[in-house]
C-alpha cells in the first residue's frame, strides 16, 4: 500500500524538482538552456506515444498501452515549466529602491504565497495522474481504436470494432468489467489484456 502512494506521488516530486532544476539552469547557464531539455522531453513523449497509437492500435493493444504510458512526459513537462517560472518569479523580485523595508518584505511575503499557490495547484493536478492524466488518455485512444460495431457502417482506418455487449466492447466501454474499475495503471493493463484476447478470439 505505501509503495503504491509513492509511486502515486512520483509525477508530483519529478514536476517539482524538474521546476527547480529549469530555474537553476536559468540563472547558472543561459535563459534558453531549459528549453532543449523540455524540447526533447516533448518529442520523445509525443513520439512514443505516436508510435503506440498508429503502428501498435488496434492489433497489438497490450504494447500499445505500456508505449502509452511516456504520453505523461508531456503534462510532466509543461507543470515543470510552470513551476520553474514561479521559482524564478519568486526569486526575480527585487523592490523599488525607495520602498521600506516592511513594504519590501510585505511584497517579497505576499509573491511567495502567490507563487507557492500556483505551484501547488500545478502539482496538485498530478496527485491522481495515473488515472486521471495517463488512463484518460489511454481509454481516449482504445475508444477510437476500438469503437461499438454499427451494422451497416463499414469499417475504416485503424480501427477494430466490437459489437454491442460482446466481451472486447465491454473491456473498452464499460467502467467496471472483469473485476476492474477506471482506468488505473493496472485496470488499463488488465483491459489491453481483455481487448487482445477478444481480438484472438479467445
Amino acid at each position: 500500500m505505501v509503495a503504491f502512494k509513492i509511486w502515486d506521488a512520483l509525477p508530483a516530486l519529478i514536476v517539482a524538482s524538474a521546476g527547480v532544476g529549469l530555474a537553476w539552469l536559468w540563472y547558472n547557464l543561459a535563459w534558453w538552456s531549459p528549453i532543449p531539455i523540455l524540447i526533447a522531453a516533448l518529442a520523445v513523449g509525443l513520439l512514443v506515444d505516436g508510435v503506440a497509437r498508429r503502428t501498435l492500435l488496434p492489433e497489438q493493444p497490450v504494447a500499445a498501452a505500456w508505449l502509452m504510458e511516456s504520453w505523461l512526459l508531456v503534462p510532466c513537462c509543461l507543470g515543470s515549466l510552470v513551476a520553474g517560472l514561479m521559482i524564478l518569479a519568486a526569486v526575480s523580485f527585487e523592490p523599488a529602491k525607495d520602498a521600506s523595508a516592511e513594504a519590501s518584505k510585505m511584497l517579497a511575503a505576499a509573491l511567495g504565497g502567490l507563487s507557492a499557490f500556483a505551484a501547488a495547484t500545478v502539482l496538485k493536478a498530478f496527485d491522481d495522474a495515473d488515472e486521471g492524466l495517463v488512463g484518460t488518455h489511454v481509454r481516449g485512444a482504445f475508444l477510437d481504436a476500438y469503437p461499438r460495431e454499427e451494422p451497416g457502417k463499414p469499417r475504416h482506418g485503424h480501427t477494430h470494432p466490437f459489437a454491442a455487449g460482446s466481451e472486447g466492447e465491454l473491456w473498452v466501454q464499460s467502467f467496471d468489467v472483469g473485476g476492474i474499475s477506471g482506468w488505473g495503471r493496472a485496470a488499463r493493463l488488465a483491459r489491453a489484456r481483455g481487448v487482445q484476447q477478444a481480438i484472438k478470439g479467445v
